[in-house]
């Protein structure tokens, strides 16, 4: 039976997919780049220094957006289900935070709406962590329903009593419980 309490570790990963390869995403740069840097090379050697000075800032622009494109493409959600704990591990940018909750105290919910965000509660603290912001609607769907399928019938509850209190952090001036470790 699923809901034993001998339950095998599982583990969920939710995030984009696979990230664009590096051969793909230089060739999107030279396309993106050289262009405008040649025209703007044979304006300013006819003496139109101005139009240099523009491309510069264009291509500045155009680096900060593919540096946050980098950066935010391996942004995911990890959830590890065994018998007695539950650890939540979330990547962003650069930063991985984990936390580990029981699953004698822990509630999942899934909201209703549209987005169908997964989330977990812990009994008694006011942690809040959403889950699942950078998956498809379908995967979200396919985890919520492993994960009920999985944890224990205690652990449910309804999609509407998702509390809005401190998403993905650890709210200050409550110190017991499970705390992030980033």
């Amino acid at each position: 039976m699923p809901r034993d309490s001998n339950l095998p570790v599982r583990e969920w990963l939710l995030g984009y997919g696979p990230a664009m390869p590096r051969r793909q995403f230089v060739r999107l740069c030279v396309l993106l780049c050289v262009p405008p840097a040649s025209m703007t090379l044979t304006f300013a050697l006819r003496g139109y220094w101005s139009i240099l000075l523009i491309v510069l800032a264009e291509q500045a622009v155009l680096g900060a957006v593919l540096l946050y494109h980098l950066l935010r493409r391996t942004d995911y959600d990890r959830i590890v289900l065994s018998s007695d704990h539950i650890v939540i591990e979330q990547g962003r940018g650069m930063q991985r935070c984990h936390l580990r909750m029981d699953v004698g105290r822990t509630h999942m919910a899934v909201d209703r709406n549209d987005a169908g965000l997964i989330h977990f509660f812990h009994e008694g603290d006011d942690v809040d962590v959403e889950l699942g912001r950078y998956a498809s609607a379908a995967r979200r769907r396919e985890v919520a329903q492993e994960l009920r399928y999985c944890l224990p019938a205690t652990c449910l509850r309804a999609g509407n009593d998702a509390r809005r209190t401190g998403l993905d952090r650890r709210l200050p001036g409550n110190q017991a419980g499970p705390q992030w470790r980033c």
